[in-house]
């Protein structure tokens, strides 16, 4: 490699400005990072409030029953997770394992794909017809929420709706149905709450975060208000969400912004693009 060999001086300049430069872009982007993690969980104690002590902080409550819950509105009921769906279920490693993948055809929902903020199909993968047949105890349906049930993103969930066609997942995701007396938005919104998040932590063994089995999940303890409620704390957090996501979108954009920048100016800085005279203190 052929690389530039200013004076000793000069590459002392160069150094010095570079430190001073990049270390105020990397203060810039502790700060914005920051207040990302504050705006994560201020949007993530504005949910867990809202599925847990709903809208209305005048209403009457109860104990939940459960310590870490604390109280409830007394008109809300608390159960298990098994009571208020009809399948928790997750699917198989296709037959042929990854050569079973196609370019097209089925989608096959993977724990990749599954994110708090939407399922991401970038990165999905397909199966063909027989394969989804022989699968047909994790074909996924409009309602489903899905969520992660191995490995680091254990608890990540999202919602299926607006399901063009059919769907499946792997074993690595977990196909929760809910019955009626729950809406899907408001089941997602409890499992991704620190309700539901709590409940996964719980649930894992030793040190790691092995796996979550079926029994464990629907063992979990959720809140369940009357639908109309749950209809009417869905409309608040989508439109609290959409806000919050414009913001961290902001936020996300700025910080890259400031990381190309860092990038950009070391590189100009050791070809010569910047003049030295631009470079003292």
């Amino acid at each position: 490699m052929k690389l530039p060999t200013p004076s000793y001086v000069t590459q002392r300049l160069i150094a010095d400005y570079l430190d001073r430069e990049t270390s105020r872009i990397d203060a810039l982007v502790a700060a914005k990072e920051k207040m990302l993690a504050l705006l994560e969980e201020k949007r993530a104690a504005l949910i867990s409030r809202a599925v847990t002590r709903g809208l209305d902080p005048t209403v009457p409550r109860k104990p939940s029953g459960i310590d870490w819950l604390g109280e409830i509105p007394r008109h809300w009921e608390t159960k298990k997770l098994k009571y208020v769906v009809s399948k928790i279920g997750s699917g198989i490693t296709p037959k042929g394992g990854a050569d079973s993948y196609q370019s097209e055809g089925i989608p096959l929902f993977r724990s990749q794909n599954v994110h708090f903020d939407g399922l991401r199909m970038d990165d999905i993968v397909y199966v063909d017809s027989d394969t989804h047949e022989s699968m047909s105890n994790s074909k996924v349906l409009d309602g489903d929420v899905l969520i992660n049930i191995t490995g680091a993103s254990i608890g990540r969930c999202f919602y299926i709706e607006n399901l063009h066609g059919a769907a499946n997942v792997n074993q690595h995701v977990c196909i929760v149905r809910p019955e009626p007396m729950i809406e899907t938005k408001f089941l997602y919104f409890t499992l991704r709450s620190d309700v539901g998040q709590r409940q996964i932590d719980l649930s894992q063994s030793g040190s790691g975060r092995e796996g979550l089995n079926f029994e464990a999940l629907g063992n979990f303890s959720i809140v369940v208000p009357p639908l109309s409620e749950q209809k009417t704390i869905i409309r608040y957090l989508e439109k609290t969400g959409n806000q919050s996501n414009e913001m961290l979108r902001e936020m996300q954009q700025s910080i890259a912004l400031l990381r190309e920048r860092r990038s950009a100016l070391i590189t100009a800085a050791v070809t010569g693009e910047i003049p030295v005279e631009e470079m003292r203190p």
